[in-house]
């Protein structure tokens, strides 16, 4: 791995950004020494064209093969003396101009099964690598099964709408904490409806996921699902959309049904009605406490499991990129 350097790409979201540095970390915990230059969508133009040039240096006159990854879109600049392209999709964001540019030499990384079966339609050489989020556990905290949360964050497409719209309806269910920046979500009032509309740091927010002990997630879509995932490292209850990749994760999880669906790229759109999360909630209510916990602590093992699983799976296809490359390349020598 000496003569190889690895470009990481995304853009200018937060959560974009956080799969680039999950991959990075596991690359860095198998090849320590390798140098991986980041182009960062969240940061000011200039300094990616100066880690443009600083690529171009090493590729040109240092030798250095390049290995370029690449999340929800294809840059096709950071492409140029680029030895191995590999992509991270996004299926619900696939947009026509990044799928022209997807062919045989991108190699691409599907995060779910779902992904891997709607991708591969098109494009025979998509590959399951799985994923993972980051482990934000406190055993410090006590988790409290009566508690119930859901994060909206700035997301529209977190079923949060008929969620609150069933809360209002019912006085008598516990209190539901709503963390949301979206204004639609602020109008919602209810003696048990607590929203915290402004910005949440992260160590309040990982520590409301850690006391919570039920996590509400009628998602409409994923690319992924780090909402859950991260419920899961918590130990935490999941209540989740009956539709794939959010009922991927695993078997111990409770299930709102889809009463809509469209579509929206290479994703179905699935919307929960007020009846479909009343049903789940009350499901939810009358399982006793010993179970909830013995459920959380299943969803903690499978978060282990998948965690290490995506570290496998994701390292032996890097590997193979690698070697592939490095023999095309003696090949043409």
């Amino acid at each position: 791995m000496d003569d190889w350097q690895i470009n990481v790409v995304f853009g200018s979201s937060q959560g974009l950004k956080n799969d680039a540095l999950i991959v990075s970390k596991v690359i860095k915990e198998h090849f320590p020494d390798i140098t991986i230059r980041e182009f960062d969508g969240t940061k000011h133009t200039s300094v990616n064209c100066w880690n443009l040039l600083k690529k171009l240096f090493s590729s040109i006159f240092l030798g250095k093969k390049q290995l370029t990854i690449h999340f929800e879109e294809i840059y096709s600049e950071v492409m140029v003396n680029t030895h191995v392209n590999i992509f991270f999709p996004n299926q619900e964001w696939l947009r026509s101009k990044t799928q022209q540019k997807i062919d045989d030499n991108v190699h691409v990384f599907c995060k779910t099964k779902y992904a891997l079966k709607q991708l591969s339609a098109r494009w025979l050489h998509c590959e399951f690598a799985g994923f993972t989020s980051n482990d934000i556990q406190d055993k410090t905290i006590e988790k409290d099964y009566g508690k119930y949360l859901h994060v909206a964050g700035k997301s529209e497409q977190k079923g949060t709408i008929p969620l609150l719209q069933a809360w209002q309806k019912h006085p008598e269910w516990p209190t539901l904490t709503v963390v949301s920046r979206l204004k639609e979500h602020q109008k919602f009032r209810a003696e048990n409806l607590k929203i915290l509309s402004s910005f949440l740091p992260q160590d309040e927010l990982e520590f409301l996921m850690n006391k919570c002990g039920i996590h509400l997630c009628p998602s409409e879509a994923e690319g992924f699902g780090h909402s859950i995932n991260e419920a899961m490292s918590t130990s935490a209850v999941l209540a989740v959309t009956d539709a794939a990749p959010m009922n991927e994760f695993g078997e111990d999880l409770f299930l709102f049904n889809v009463s809509r669906k469209s579509t929206r790229y290479f994703s179905s759109i699935n919307e929960c009605s007020i009846e479909d999360i009343e049903n789940t909630i009350e499901l939810i209510l009358s399982t006793g406490l010993d179970k909830l916990k013995d459920i959380g602590r299943k969803n903690r093992i499978r978060y282990e499991e998948q965690k290490l699983a995506f570290d496998r799976n994701f390292i032996k296809l890097l590997r193979e990129c690698l070697n592939t490359s490095s023999a095309n390349l003696v090949k043409l020598k």
